[in-house]
């Protein structure tokens, strides 16, 4: 396994650390930077230790030329303070927040040994049922939890669903990367970071209303876990296309694509895509309306 950190959109890697600034420095008199583990074009992500109580941490630094402007540092700040609401096994922690001598905002995450969802179907294609139900079942949980919080993730995907091991058998899923979350519970004085219009998500696993730029709330995040659940059902995503125009369209529009599992008999099979389906629904109050109900339904219907 490969050691992990989230929310960034380039691949975590054991770069060269020559010229980085940070690495030696101790933020806040507390977090010694020790290597860059990952990172993008949004900024980078560093193995780090509190001094104090020997732990080792991540810090996710913004981008220097991000860092002067406002909408993306409150985007970075509110990512923070979201994913920090939330206390669940399933959900990344949050420790802190704090902003580096050149003005660069910074959050202390727990530091995760593991693998993301994205590698793992890359590097098998799809998953044995077993493996994708359990999968499916922490995500519900963590996501389940965030919206108890009045919290949306708004970019669920397997890039952002980490796998960590917990001895030889057993892994625990934690949700990463709340930088698109958005509060169903008004916050006094809080800016709308999203303009009406603007397009949030990753477009394989977009809801139709993400996809028309209308208002979301957290049933797209129950068609997103579908979407993840077809692909690892399946090993490909439901709404392929060669642009991006097109799978919106397709998802917007497009009926959602029949499939079997092999070495499952017949009605298992039309349970499960029964389940699929119903999460892929193009109108929101026509799929699950919670991440209970879909566990509810995964719980008892297909094993």
């Amino acid at each position: 396994s490969c050691v992990v950190a989230s929310g960034f959109d380039g691949v975590i890697d054991d770069r060269s650390d020559r010229g980085d600034p940070l690495i030696g420095r101790v933020l806040d008199n507390k977090y010694e930077i020790i290597k860059a583990i990952g990172g993008g074009a949004s900024g980078q992500v560093y193995k780090a230790k509190h001094k104090m109580m020997n732990i080792t941490v991540a810090v996710k630094v913004l981008a220097p030329q991000l860092s002067t402007q406002p909408d993306l540092v409150r985007r970075f700040e509110r990512e923070a303070r979201a994913a920090g609401l939330l206390s669940h096994r399933n959900v990344l922690i949050v420790h802190d927040l704090g902003v580096t001598d050149e003005s660069q905002p910074y959050m202390v995450m727990e530091y995760l040994n593991g693998f993301s969802l994205a590698e793992l179907l890359e590097q098998n294609g799809k998953l044995a049922l077993p493996d994708a139900l359990e999968i499916v079942a922490q995500i519900c949980l963590g996501i389940g939890k965030a919206h108890e919080e009045g919290l949306v993730h708004r970019d669920l995907k397997p890039g952002n669903i980490m796998l960590v091991a917990e001895g030889d058998q057993t892994y625990t899923v934690k949700i990463v990367d709340f930088g698109l979350a958005k509060s169903t519970k008004a916050e006094e004085n809080a800016p709308n970071l999203t303009q009406t219009g603007a397009l949030i998500g990753t477009p394989s696993y977009m809801s139709p209303e993400q996809c028309r730029s209308e208002t979301t709330d957290h049933r797209c995040d129950i068609y997103a876990i579908g979407c993840m659940l077809y692909e690892m059902l399946t090993g490909e995503v439901p709404f392929v296309s060669s642009n991006i125009i097109e799978t919106f369209i397709r998802h917007a529009q497009e009926p959602p694509p029949l499939f079997t599992v092999a070495d499952l008999d017949a009605e298992t099979n039309m349970r499960l895509q029964a389940i699929v389906h119903r999460c892929l629904e193009k109108e929101k109050e026509s799929r699950y309306q919670s991440a209970g109900q879909l566990l509810l339904d995964l719980s008892k219907g297909v094993i």
